[in-house]
Protein backbone atom coordinates (compact mmCIF):
# COMPACT_ATOMS: atom_id res chain seq x y z
CA UNK A 1 0.00 0.00 0.00
CA UNK A 2 1.24 3.53 -0.85
CA UNK A 3 1.92 5.78 2.11
CA UNK A 4 4.01 9.21 2.35
CA UNK A 5 7.38 8.83 2.84
CA UNK A 6 9.15 8.51 6.07
CA UNK A 7 12.20 10.58 7.50
CA UNK A 8 14.37 8.92 9.73
CA UNK A 9 17.87 11.56 11.11
CA UNK A 10 20.77 10.39 13.18
CA UNK A 11 23.12 12.58 14.21
CA UNK A 12 27.14 11.36 14.44
CA UNK A 13 29.53 13.68 16.23
CA UNK A 14 33.73 13.16 16.83
CA UNK A 15 36.07 15.59 18.58
CA UNK A 16 39.62 16.80 17.96
CA UNK A 17 42.27 13.91 19.69
CA UNK A 18 41.75 14.40 23.64
CA UNK A 19 38.86 16.01 23.36
CA UNK A 20 36.27 15.56 25.92
CA UNK A 21 32.82 16.04 25.28
CA UNK A 22 31.81 18.82 26.84
CA UNK A 23 34.75 20.87 24.91
CA UNK A 24 33.73 19.99 21.54
CA UNK A 25 32.34 23.15 19.28
CA UNK A 26 30.41 21.61 17.54
CA UNK A 27 26.51 21.16 17.09
CA UNK A 28 23.83 18.92 16.25
CA UNK A 29 20.38 19.12 16.52
CA UNK A 30 16.44 17.95 15.07
CA UNK A 31 13.11 17.23 14.84
CA UNK A 32 11.74 15.25 13.09
CA UNK A 33 8.23 15.80 13.84
CA UNK A 34 8.48 19.82 12.68
CA UNK A 35 10.83 18.79 10.08
CA UNK A 36 13.59 20.89 11.14
CA UNK A 37 17.80 20.05 11.58
CA UNK A 38 20.66 22.09 11.69
CA UNK A 39 24.38 21.93 12.31
CA UNK A 40 26.64 24.69 13.59
CA UNK A 41 30.51 25.07 14.23
CA UNK A 42 31.49 27.30 16.80
CA UNK A 43 34.92 29.11 15.76
CA UNK A 44 38.47 27.48 17.42
CA UNK A 45 39.26 30.60 19.21
CA UNK A 46 36.62 32.61 20.66
CA UNK A 47 34.43 33.63 23.70
CA UNK A 48 32.00 30.84 24.72
CA UNK A 49 31.33 29.56 20.49
CA UNK A 50 30.38 26.25 21.86
CA UNK A 51 27.10 27.66 23.73
CA UNK A 52 26.89 29.94 20.83
CA UNK A 53 26.70 26.89 18.24
CA UNK A 54 24.61 24.74 20.72
CA UNK A 55 21.87 28.17 20.51
CA UNK A 56 22.29 28.16 17.30
CA UNK A 57 21.42 24.39 16.36
CA UNK A 58 18.71 24.24 18.94
CA UNK A 59 17.30 27.40 18.35
CA UNK A 60 16.38 26.70 14.67
CA UNK A 61 14.77 23.39 15.34
CA UNK A 62 12.59 25.06 18.23
CA UNK A 63 12.10 28.36 16.84
CA UNK A 64 12.36 28.30 13.21
CA UNK A 65 8.52 28.32 11.28
CA UNK A 66 8.44 24.65 9.86
CA UNK A 67 8.29 24.80 5.97
CA UNK A 68 4.04 25.09 5.12
CA UNK A 69 2.06 23.19 2.44
CA UNK A 70 0.64 26.53 1.05
CA UNK A 71 1.70 30.16 2.64
CA UNK A 72 4.20 30.90 4.53
CA UNK A 73 7.82 32.74 4.44
CA UNK A 74 10.51 31.15 2.50
CA UNK A 75 13.94 30.40 4.26
CA UNK A 76 15.50 33.64 3.77
CA UNK A 77 12.33 35.84 4.29
CA UNK A 78 12.08 33.71 7.65
CA UNK A 79 15.75 34.14 8.85
CA UNK A 80 16.05 37.55 10.02
CA UNK A 81 13.12 37.41 12.64
CA UNK A 82 14.37 33.96 13.78
CA UNK A 83 18.06 35.30 14.25
CA UNK A 84 17.35 38.14 15.75
CA UNK A 85 15.24 36.22 18.53
CA UNK A 86 17.90 34.17 18.64
CA UNK A 87 20.34 36.56 19.89
CA UNK A 88 18.02 38.00 21.92
CA UNK A 89 17.45 35.09 23.84
CA UNK A 90 21.26 34.35 24.28
CA UNK A 91 21.35 38.14 25.48
CA UNK A 92 18.82 37.09 28.10
CA UNK A 93 21.01 33.94 29.03
CA UNK A 94 23.98 34.95 29.00
CA UNK A 95 26.06 34.62 32.00
CA UNK A 96 27.41 37.72 34.14
CA UNK A 97 31.02 38.72 32.59
CA UNK A 98 33.95 37.71 35.52
CA UNK A 99 36.14 39.94 34.82
CA UNK A 100 36.78 42.94 32.74
CA UNK A 101 38.64 40.51 29.64
CA UNK A 102 35.43 38.80 29.42
CA UNK A 103 33.48 41.48 29.52
CA UNK A 104 35.39 42.60 26.33
CA UNK A 105 34.78 39.13 24.74
CA UNK A 106 31.30 39.16 25.56
CA UNK A 107 30.64 42.87 23.64
CA UNK A 108 32.55 41.40 20.87
CA UNK A 109 30.30 38.85 19.97
CA UNK A 110 31.20 35.15 19.62
CA UNK A 111 30.79 33.78 15.96
CA UNK A 112 29.99 30.35 14.01
CA UNK A 113 28.69 28.59 10.47
CA UNK A 114 25.59 26.95 10.72
CA UNK A 115 23.72 25.17 8.03
CA UNK A 116 19.84 24.51 8.41
CA UNK A 117 17.45 22.04 6.68
CA UNK A 118 13.35 22.23 6.71
CA UNK A 119 11.30 19.79 4.94
CA UNK A 120 7.94 19.25 4.59
CA UNK A 121 6.37 15.34 3.22
CA UNK A 122 3.89 15.53 0.41
CA UNK A 123 2.43 12.51 -0.94
CA UNK A 124 4.98 11.40 -2.63
CA UNK A 125 8.07 13.57 -2.08
CA UNK A 126 9.55 15.38 0.37
CA UNK A 127 9.98 19.10 -0.15
CA UNK A 128 13.28 20.71 1.44
CA UNK A 129 14.84 24.11 2.20
CA UNK A 130 18.14 24.21 3.31
CA UNK A 131 19.98 27.72 4.76
CA UNK A 132 23.76 28.03 5.41
CA UNK A 133 26.08 30.69 6.38
CA UNK A 134 30.05 29.61 6.31
CA UNK A 135 31.10 26.44 5.30
CA UNK A 136 28.92 24.10 6.95
CA UNK A 137 27.65 22.08 3.95
CA UNK A 138 24.58 20.35 2.85
CA UNK A 139 24.70 16.90 0.40
CA UNK A 140 21.48 15.44 -1.47
CA UNK A 141 22.10 11.95 -2.66
CA UNK A 142 20.35 10.49 -4.41
CA UNK A 143 20.71 6.28 -4.68
CA UNK A 144 24.64 6.32 -4.78
CA UNK A 145 25.16 9.97 -6.15
CA UNK A 146 26.27 12.67 -3.95
CA UNK A 147 25.34 16.45 -5.25
CA UNK A 148 26.69 19.06 -2.69
CA UNK A 149 23.86 21.43 -3.37
CA UNK A 150 25.55 23.77 -0.38
CA UNK A 151 29.18 24.06 -0.20
CA UNK A 152 32.24 26.59 -0.68
CA UNK A 153 34.20 27.19 -3.33
CA UNK A 154 37.03 26.30 -0.78
CA UNK A 155 37.86 25.92 2.28
CA UNK A 156 39.48 28.33 3.88
CA UNK A 157 40.37 29.55 8.21
CA UNK A 158 38.21 32.60 7.37
CA UNK A 159 34.27 31.53 6.39
CA UNK A 160 31.50 33.65 6.59
CA UNK A 161 30.45 33.56 10.04
CA UNK A 162 26.54 34.05 12.13
CA UNK A 163 27.65 36.39 14.99
CA UNK A 164 25.79 36.84 18.59
CA UNK A 165 25.30 40.52 18.16
CA UNK A 166 22.36 42.45 16.71
CA UNK A 167 24.51 44.28 14.92
CA UNK A 168 26.10 41.90 13.41
CA UNK A 169 22.63 40.38 11.71
CA UNK A 170 22.99 42.47 8.16
CA UNK A 171 26.46 41.04 7.32
CA UNK A 172 25.45 37.55 8.41
CA UNK A 173 22.21 37.83 5.62
CA UNK A 174 24.84 39.29 3.07
CA UNK A 175 26.42 35.57 3.97
CA UNK A 176 22.74 33.93 3.57
CA UNK A 177 23.15 30.74 1.18
CA UNK A 178 19.51 28.76 0.69
CA UNK A 179 18.38 25.96 -1.94
CA UNK A 180 15.45 24.11 -2.57
CA UNK A 181 14.99 20.84 -3.86
CA UNK A 182 12.68 17.19 -3.51
CA UNK A 183 13.78 14.18 -2.47
CA UNK A 184 12.05 10.44 -2.89
CA UNK A 185 12.17 7.66 -0.90
CA UNK A 186 15.47 6.24 -0.32
CA UNK A 187 17.99 9.21 -1.01
CA UNK A 188 19.47 10.80 1.48
CA UNK A 189 20.40 14.29 3.04
CA UNK A 190 23.06 15.38 4.88
CA UNK A 191 24.06 18.16 7.15
CA UNK A 192 27.80 18.76 7.80
CA UNK A 193 30.43 20.62 9.37
CA UNK A 194 33.14 21.66 7.36
CA UNK A 195 35.89 19.24 8.48
CA UNK A 196 34.01 16.00 7.13
CA UNK A 197 32.50 17.73 4.51
CA UNK A 198 36.01 18.41 3.01
CA UNK A 199 36.96 14.76 3.42
CA UNK A 200 34.14 13.47 1.63
CA UNK A 201 34.17 15.90 -1.22
CA UNK A 202 37.99 15.00 -1.67
CA UNK A 203 37.21 11.11 -1.08
CA UNK A 204 33.70 11.00 -2.33
CA UNK A 205 34.19 8.02 -4.61
CA UNK A 206 33.08 4.67 -3.47
CA UNK A 207 31.67 6.04 -0.44
CA UNK A 208 28.67 3.61 0.64
CA UNK A 209 26.20 6.54 1.44
CA UNK A 210 23.59 4.40 2.84
CA UNK A 211 26.26 2.57 5.27
CA UNK A 212 27.49 6.10 6.65
CA UNK A 213 23.84 6.91 7.31
CA UNK A 214 23.38 4.24 9.62
CA UNK A 215 26.22 4.41 11.91
CA UNK A 216 26.41 4.30 15.16
CA UNK A 217 28.56 7.19 17.15
CA UNK A 218 31.19 4.25 18.02
CA UNK A 219 31.31 3.42 14.32
CA UNK A 220 31.87 6.50 13.02
CA UNK A 221 34.38 7.96 15.30
CA UNK A 222 36.46 4.43 14.17
CA UNK A 223 36.02 6.01 10.54
CA UNK A 224 36.77 9.33 11.79
CA UNK A 225 40.04 8.17 13.35
CA UNK A 226 40.92 5.96 10.53
CA UNK A 227 41.21 9.21 8.56
CA UNK A 228 42.66 10.83 10.37
CA UNK A 229 45.40 8.54 11.07
CA UNK A 230 45.81 8.10 6.97
CA UNK A 231 45.56 11.71 6.36
CA UNK A 232 42.16 11.80 5.11
CA UNK A 233 40.47 14.26 7.57
CA UNK A 234 42.13 17.09 9.31
CA UNK A 235 42.17 16.86 13.26
CA UNK A 236 38.95 18.86 13.83
CA UNK A 237 36.07 18.28 15.47
CA UNK A 238 33.45 17.15 13.13
CA UNK A 239 29.31 16.98 12.50
CA UNK A 240 26.84 14.77 10.47
CA UNK A 241 23.41 14.90 10.44
CA UNK A 242 22.01 12.62 8.28
CA UNK A 243 18.19 12.55 7.07
CA UNK A 244 17.30 9.24 5.23
CA UNK A 245 13.56 9.53 3.34
CA UNK A 246 12.29 5.85 3.68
Amino acid sequence: MNRPPRLHAVGLMAPKWGREPAAWQDCIAFDVGRGLFAVADGITNGYATADWAEALASGFVSGFPPLQQLAGSTAAEAFPGWLAATIEAWDRGASPAANHWAKELERQGTWATFAGLRTRVDERKVQWEALVVGDCCVCHVDGNTAKWVIRPDEFTDSPPLIGSRLEHRAKTQSHLTVKTGAATPGDLLLLTTDGIAEALIRHGEGINWAGLARMDDRHFGRMVSDARQDGGLNDDDVALLAVRIE
